[in-house]
């Protein structure tokens, strides 16, 4: 049932002023004034399709007990290229991985850095700057928004490059470039 359907089933049923709805985390919410009527919709709705999935099979429980058939492992990943072993985990050692993407973006970074100054500058040397700033932000909990000790952004480091830190399913962090997500 969508929301026209039961408009039109229950044009003649007055909707009430107010309505305690389920909220989805877990409480009753009162909802009053003029979105109480959408939110009356809403919640019928949500409890016919709760109605007729009663017995059935969600989509997500098919594959509950699945065996999985392939994974393609980090191990695989770095071997593979698309992923790099944090070659300055000495600085910061919550960021296992970083991509092959940022890798090379920081290389060029480097690159251009060097023809600037009389001293060359490494990859090495960006990637720890990189990683000095993810450091104070993880440890200090210097997260913006909604970030988080299992996603945050760093500010714009040099050459303009967005990086993004992301936990993984290893328990550690892989810093990346937002394309690579």
């Amino acid at each position: 049932m969508d929301y026209h359907n039961f408009v039109k089933d229950n044009k003649n049923t007055p909707m009430p002023s107010s309505f305690s709805a389920f909220h989805n985390g877990g409480e009753n919410v009162k909802v009053e004034g003029r979105n109480s009527n959408l939110v009356y919709v809403i919640e019928n709705c949500r409890k016919e399709m709760q109605a007729k999935l009663k017995g059935g099979i969600l989509m997500t429980d098919i594959f509950e007990d699945a065996d999985v058939i392939f994974q393609y492992t980090e191990e695989e990943a770095v071997e593979d290229g698309f992923l790099v072993k944090n070659p300055r985990a000495d600085v910061f050692d919550k960021v296992a991985i970083i991509t092959n993407n940022l890798w090379v973006a920081i290389q060029d970074e480097a690159k251009k850095r060097s023809q600037t100054t009389i001293f060359g500058v490494e990859p090495e040397f960006v990637l720890g700057c990189a990683l000095k700033v993810a450091k104070e932000m993880y440890e200090g909990k210097k997260f913006e928004g909604d970030n988080d000790k299992d996603f945050f952004v760093l500010p714009k480091s040099w050459g303009g490059l967005v990086i993004w830190c992301v936990r993984n399913e290893n328990g550690k962090l892989t810093m990346m470039l937002p394309e690579d997500y």
